[in-house]
C-alpha cells in the first residue's frame, strides 16, 4: 500500500470517529434530562405505607382479611419472609424498601393482577420500581421454594401418589394427571405468530402435573400457544424424561383382583398422546355409539383429568393474574407463572390443617355418580375453559347423561310428528320467548337464565325474540284490537307503554272469542283420552285464543297464517335436493384414472378432470370438474382409496 492510500484510509477513520462523537456529544444535549431523583410522595413512604399500617393490623386482628389480602395467613406470611427475606435485602444510599414490603407487593400483583402504577399509589413505590421487585422476588421465590415443595418425586414418592389415587378415586396405578393451561400474555414484540393463539390472542402454555391431592409435581413453562399440548409434552423436560424411561417410575404392577402386570401412567385428555405411561380416554367416533365397557374406562379415566383440572382452577381462583392479559415480557411472566406454582403448593401444605386456602367445598366433589361443581368455578371469568363440567354419570347406571339424547327420547315418545325440531336449543328459545311475554324483573330473569345453564346476555341475544319483532307483534295486535273496536284503552299511551297482559284481558273479555264452559272441558276430556301431536299442541297462538276456536275460524287468514308459521318445517334447499352421489362404479372409474395422482398425493387440474369426462362422457353422470378434484382429493388425504 502507497503513502496516498494509507493517508486517505487514516483520514476516512477519523472522519468517521469525529462524526460519532459528534452525534453523541449532541444527543447528551438536547435529551430530556430528569427533573427529580425521586418524586416527594415517595420520600414520605414511611409514615403512611400500607404494609406498616392495614397489613400489620390485619395480621393481629383478623385473618381471614388478612388472607383474602396475601392468599396465606400472617404466621405463613412470616414463616415465608424467613425463607426469602436474607435474599430480598437490598443497600442504597437512600432508605432501601424492606425485604417483608418487596414480598407484600409481589403477593399483592400475584393475587390481584393489578397494574404497576395501581400498586404504585397502594405502597407509594414507583412503577418502574414495583417491576423490578416482582421480577427479582418471583425468581428468588422459585429458588429457594421449588427444591422444597416443587421438586420431581422419587420413586417411592410415586409408588405413594399411585396408592392414594386408587385410595381416593379407585383408579389404580396412576401417577397423576397432566393439561395445559393457557397464560394470556400481551404480544411480545418482534416475535410474529410465535405466541399467536388460534382465537386470535396471544399465550403462554403451562404444562402441569399433579398427583391425587392437588399439588403440582411438576410444571413447564414457556412454550408457545401456536404448538399443540401433545408437541408441548414432546419438547418439555418432562416428556423427555417419560419417553426415555429415565423418570424414576416403578416397575410393572398388578391391578387390584387380577394377575395381568400393568405400567404405572399418566392420566390426560384426547390433546396428548397415547403412550406407555400415558393414557387418554376413548375418543367417540362420528354418528357411532360407543360400548359400554369403552364408557366405564372412560368415566374411570375422568377422575384423574378431573384431579388436575380443580389443580389448574384452584391455582387460577386464588391468583387473579391468570384473569387477565399479563402486560410483561416473557421472561417476567414465565418468572410469573413459576412463582405462583410454587406459592400454590407451599400455602396448601402450610395451611393443610386449617384447610382456608382449599377447603372440601372448594372443588368438585362426586356422591353416587352426581358431580358437584366447586366453588373456585364461580371465582374464574366466564370464558375461561376450565368453568364448565363436562363429566356426567347417572348412578348406579353405566351410561353417560346426555340432555340431547334424553330431549330425543322423549321427543319420539310423546308421539310428535316432527320430533326432530323439539331440540333443547328450540326449547331454550320457546321458555325465553314465553317469559318475553311476562313482566319480569332484572334479577328473575337472571335466576332462569342461571338455571338454564347460561348468563343473562346469552339470554337476551341468543334465545329471546329481537326486540323489533316483540313490538311488531305488539303492533299487529293493537290493530286487531282497533279491529275490534277494542282500542280505545291505548289512547295516549306509547308502543313501549302497551303490555301484552292488557291486550289479552281485552280479547278474553269479548264475548265473541271467550270459550264456553262446556266447551273447555270437552277439549280437557280429549287431552286426556289421546295425547296431542305436535301440530295439536303447538297451533296456539298465544294469550289469545284457544286449539279449538282456531279450528272453527280456519276461515281467518291471519289466524290461519300464524299456525302455519309455528309449524312450518324448513325443507332441504333445491341444491340440496338435486344433488348426485358418487356410486362405487362411477368411483373407481375415477380413482383408475388418476392412479398416478393418487400414489404422489397431486390434486388433479382442471384440464385433467376435463380430459376425463370427455374421455368417459357417455359412462359418467357426475361431470363436475370440480367434484372429481374433490373426491380424488378426500380419497388420498383420508387414505380410504376404494379399490
Amino acid at each position: 500500500m502507497d503513502d496516498n492510500s494509507k493517508k486517505i484510509t487514516v483520514f476516512g477513520g477519523a472522519s468517521v470517529v469525529a462524526y460519532v462523537l459528534s452525534r453523541k456529544y449532541r444527543y447528551n444535549e438536547t435529551r430530556n434530562k430528569r427533573r427529580m431523583w425521586v418524586r416527594d410522595i415517595y420520600l414520605k413512604r414511611k409514615p403512611h405505607v400500607l404494609f406498616d399500617n392495614l397489613v400489620k393490623e390485619l395480621g393481629l386482628s383478623n385473618t381471614e382479611l388478612f388472607f383474602n389480602f396475601s392468599r396465606m395467613t400472617a404466621s405463613t406470611f412470616e414463616y415465608l419472609l424467613s425463607l426469602c427475606g436474607s435474599y430480598l435485602v437490598k443497600h442504597s444510599q437512600r432508605e432501601a424498601i424492606a425485604p417483608a414490603t418487596r414480598l407484600m407487593v409481589t403477593l399483592r400483583f400475584l393475587v390481584t393482577g393489578d397494574s404497576y402504577p395501581s400498586l404504585g399509589y397502594t405502597f407509594k413505590i414507583a412503577p418502574s420500581t414495583i417491576c423490578k421487585i416482582i421480577f427479582e422476588t418471583c425468581n428468588i421465590l422459585w429458588q429457594v421454594l421449588s427444591p422444597r415443595v416443587l421438586k420431581l418425586p422419587i420413586t417411592q414418592e410415586w409408588l405413594s401418589i399411585a396408592e392414594d389415587f386408587n385410595n381416593l378415586w379407585h383408579l389404580p396405578n396412576c401417577l397423576g394427571g397432566i393439561d395445559g393451561k393457557n397464560v394470556h400474555i400481551k404480544a411480545p414484540s418482534h416475535t410474529g405468530s410465535q405466541y399467536l393463539h388460534y382465537k386470535n390472542n396471544f399465550a403462554i402454555v403451562l404444562l402441569a402435573v399433579c398427583d391425587s391431592k392437588y399439588f403440582l409435581t411438576h410444571i413447564n413453562v414457556g412454550a408457545y400457544k401456536s404448538q399443540c399440548d401433545g408437541g408441548v409434552l414432546k419438547k418439555s423436560e418432562f416428556g423427555q424424561l417419560l419417553q426415555n424411561g429415565t423418570l424414576n417410575i416403578p416397575n410393572l404392577q398388578k391391578l387390584p383382583n387380577a394377575n395381568d402386570d400393568v405400567p404405572f401412567f399418566f392420566v390426560g385428555n384426547e390433546a396428548f398422546p397415547l403412550q406407555v405411561h400415558l393414557m387418554r380416554p376413548y375418543s367417540k367416533k362420528r354418528k357411532l355409539k360407543m360400548p359400554e365397557d369403552q364408557l366405564v374406562f372412560n368415566y374411570r379415566l375422568s377422575r384423574g383429568i378431573r384431579i388436575i383440572e380443580n389443580t389448574l382452577g384452584i391455582l387460577t381462583a386464588r391468583f387473579r393474574i391468570y384473569h387477565r392479559v399479563i402486560n410483561a415480557d416473557p421472561e417476567t411472566v414465565d418468572a410469573i407463572v413459576k412463582a405462583t406454582a410454587c406459592l400454590h403448593n407451599f400455602i396448601k401444605l402450610q395451611e393443610s390443617d386449617t384447610l382456608i386456602y382449599c377447603g372440601h367445598e372448594f372443588v368438585d366433589r362426586e356422591v353416587d355418580g352426581i358431580i358437584t361443581p366447586g366453588l373456585w368455578r364461580k371465582e374464574i371469568p366466564r370464558d375461561c375453559a376450565l368453568g364448565t363440567i363436562n363429566l356426567r354419570f347417572v348412578p348406579g347406571s353405566k351410561k353417560w347423561i346426555s340432555g340431547a339424547n334424553v330431549i330425543r327420547r322423549l321427543a319420539i315418545k310423546c308421539g310428535a310428528k316432527h320430533p326432530q325440531l323439539l331440540t333443547s336449543t328450540r326449547f331454550r328459545k320457546h321458555i325465553a320467548t314465553t317469559l318475553q311475554l311476562m313482566t319480569m324483573q332484572l334479577h328473575q330473569i337472571e335466576q332462569v337464565a342461571t338455571f338454564m345453564g347460561h348468563t343473562r346476555k346469552t339470554h337476551a341475544q341468543f334465545y329471546r325474540l329481537p326486540q323489533d319483532i316483540f313490538q311488531t307483534a305488539k303492533v299487529a295486535k293493537v290493530l286487531l284490537l282497533l279491529e275490534k273496536g277494542k282500542g280505545k284503552v291505548f289512547k295516549g299511551k306509547c308502543l313501549s307503554e302497551i303490555e301484552i297482559e292488557e291486550e289479552a284481558s281485552i280479547l278474553e273479555s269479548s264475548d265473541d272469542d271467550a270459550p264456553t264452559k262446556k266447551h273447555t272441558e270437552s277439549s280437557i276430556t280429549q287431552i286426556n283420552q289421546k295425547p296431542q301431536s305436535s301440530e295439536q299442541i303447538y297451533n296456539v297462538p298465544t294469550f289469545i285464543m284457544s286449539s279449538e276456536d282456531i279450528q272453527q275460524s280456519n276461515h281467518e287468514t291471519e289466524k290461519t297464517n300464524c299456525a302455519e308459521d309455528v309449524l312450518h318445517v324448513p325443507e332441504k334447499s333445491s341444491q340440496n335436493k338435486g344433488r348426485a352421489k358418487w356410486n362405487s362404479k362411477e368411483k373407481k372409474l375415477v380413482l383408475n384414472y388418476f392412479k398416478s395422482h393418487l400414489e404422489e398425493k397431486i390434486t388433479p387440474k382442471k384440464h385433467e378432470c376435463e380430459e376425463y369426462v370427455a374421455k368417459y362422457r357417455n359412462n359418467i353422470t357426475i361431470t363436475d370438474w370440480v367434484k372429481i378434484k374433490t373426491l380424488v382429493y378426500n380419497t388420498f388425504r383420508y387414505k380410504v382409496i376404494n379399490n
